[in-house]
């Protein structure tokens, strides 16, 4: 028996040193979609227990003391993880604590459930179907606004529209398509944005990226655009001659402005732009000194005319 503890501790060890790895290293980059990012954060889930059966390995889990002594180890080392993260530029999460958590609680209860007052079991049982929700929900919008094509936002639903909508106010008063535009007010700032991140990402096949763009001061305003793929981080160190750049000037009223998809793809100066990977389109004024109000809609792709 002894030597099948021994070669079960060993495969439980395979996996959690690279698992460990990744609470410092790797892992998702910051565009990649929400969804993504999400299921790799509950990655602890399966790490902590993962180190549960390697505890209980060496020292059973036999009795309600045991059981909390275990979560408590569990939550000092959570803390001392997190507070680690934020020296090499991670932030501290209370959330993925909680994670390990669940993860600990979930093989305690494989091992004997009455070690786990019911108090404790319901509060961790009620803390993971919030997670395992917030996975679905940020699934879901990320289904949503990917099939949306080749709509990128037209500010008509508001479910799709819930990832950026602390940046704009929705309207009805000045509208090119539809019952709503997008209000963005830039504010006073070095670079005031209005930020699209994980729109749309498949542009192939497609001739321009299209806006309408209502301007309802009586004054030339300066408006400047730029776009990214993934590959811009991981190459381009988000360089200037790595991405699209553009800037117009709108005069009062409706415009509507179309951009080759061409050259969008040819704008990185020692690349060509994976149009199959676009991840944040962002409008932007350089040191406005006064807040300056657009609406913006029927942001899409369009295709040439048969």
């Amino acid at each position: 028996m002894l030597p099948v503890l021994k070669t079960q501790r060993l495969l439980l060890f395979v996996p959690l040193i690279p698992a460990v790895a990744f609470l410092f290293i790797g892992g998702p980059s910051g565009f990649e979609l929400p969804a993504m990012r999400y299921l790799w954060n509950m990655g602890h889930l399966a790490l902590f227990a993962l180190v549960t059966l390697l505890w209980h390995s060496y020292i059973p889990v036999r009795s309600r003391s045991q059981a909390f002594r275990l979560l408590g180890s569990v939550l000092l080392i959570s803390l001392i993880i997190e507070t680690l993260q934020m020296g090499i530029g991670r932030s501290f999460s209370l959330l993925d604590v909680l994670r390990n958590l669940i993860g600990a609680w979930i093989v305690l209860l494989f091992i004997n459930r009455s070690m786990i007052p019911v108090v404790v079991s319901a509060a961790l049982g009620v803390a993971l179907v919030f997670d395992l929700t917030g996975l679905f929900r940020t699934g879901w919008l990320d289904w949503k606004i990917q099939s949306r094509t080749p709509v990128i936002e037209n500010f008509e639903e508001p479910s799709a529209s819930h990832r950026w909508k602390d940046q704009f106010e929705t309207e009805t008063e000045n509208v090119s398509e539809g019952q709503f535009s997008g209000a963005v007010t830039f504010r006073p700032s070095r670079f005031a944005t209005f930020k699209l991140r994980y729109p749309l990402k498949n542009w192939q096949g497609y001739h321009s990226f299209s806006y309408d763009v209502f301007n309802p001061s009586d004054e030339l305003v300066k408006l400047s655009l730029r776009i990214h793929d993934r590959a811009h981080e991981r190459e381009g160190n988000f360089q200037f001659q790595d991405r699209f750049n553009t800037s117009l000037e709108l005069s009062p009223g409706w415009h509507t402005i179309q951009i080759p998809i061409q050259d969008i793809a040819s704008a990185p100066a020692d690349r060509r732009m994976d149009l199959s990977a676009i991840v944040e389109v962002q409008w932007f004024m350089v040191a406005p000194t006064a807040p300056q109000t657009l609406y913006f809609d029927n942001i899409r792709l369009t295709k040439d005319e048969p």
